[in-house]
């Protein structure tokens, strides 16, 4: 619903014209095309001059942020097979798992050049004692195994 200010009267009013726009949308494009659990419904206090702003509607974004989040979780759910597609049980397909989430750090890895050749020096060496990575989650240990797993191979 599109509010506008009436001045003459000093209150707000409802946009007729945009109202019957909305409507038409809705019934001729956004109802035929997106299921109903896709579409979410808010309330906003939207200023013209203003816009959105993170301080006047912080509720209205974090609804939108939580319900975004919960659409897309059910989305994903509905998505996923209920039975997996392949064995999962074959080491082959783990292999594979493991590969690929490697592939996909290795392609984002820049930088540590230090830290990589003590890795490439410690796998061709005959040192018989474990090399230890450490570290917060999140600072790249797996990028880093797997930067160093395609230079040394």
């Amino acid at each position: 619903m599109e509010l506008t200010y009436d001045e003459d009267e000093c209150r707000l009013k409802v946009d007729i014209e945009a109202e019957a726009r909305l409507r038409q949308l809705i019934a001729t494009e956004i109802e035929r095309s997106i299921p109903e659990d896709n579409v979410g419904h808010f309330s906003v206090l939207w200023k013209q001059d203003d816009g959105i702003s993170v301080q006047l509607h912080r509720d209205y974004l974090e609804q939108v942020c939580q319900t975004f989040e919960e659409m897309i979780r059910l989305s994903v759910d509905r998505a996923a097979p209920e039975e997996p597609l392949i064995d999962v049980s074959n080491p082959d397909w783990e292999i594979y798992q493991h590969w690929n989430v490697a592939r996909q750090h290795y392609n984002r890895f820049v930088g540590r050049r230090e830290l990589l050749d003590v890795i490439k020096s410690y796998v061709l060496s005959n040192d018989a004692k474990p090399l230890v990575l450490f570290g917060n989650s999140g600072v790249g240990k797996t990028a880093l195994i797997a930067k160093s797993a395609v230079e040394v191979n």
